[in-house]
């Protein structure tokens, strides 16, 4: 088994009103290198729209830091 470390992690933010409607999605890259089992902290430079009650982040792509 090979432990990987990750760097440059996309995550897609998608920004919904209280009804469930999605109101934006945006890209937001994190460059930094992210090792196993541990967490990191940013701040978007994305603004949430007018109306947003909840947001919701996903993974899209992330490098292999080697």
């Amino acid at each position: 088994a090979k432990i990987l470390h990750y760097k440059d992690v996309e995550l897609k933010l998608s920004f919904y009103s209280k009804t469930g409607t999605l109101l934006e999605e945006d890209l937001e890259t994190i460059y930094e290198s992210i090792s196993p089992g541990s967490s990191t902290s940013f701040k978007s430079k994305y603004f949430a729209p007018k109306s947003t009650d909840s947001v919701a982040m996903k993974v899209v792509s992330a490098k292999v830091d080697e």
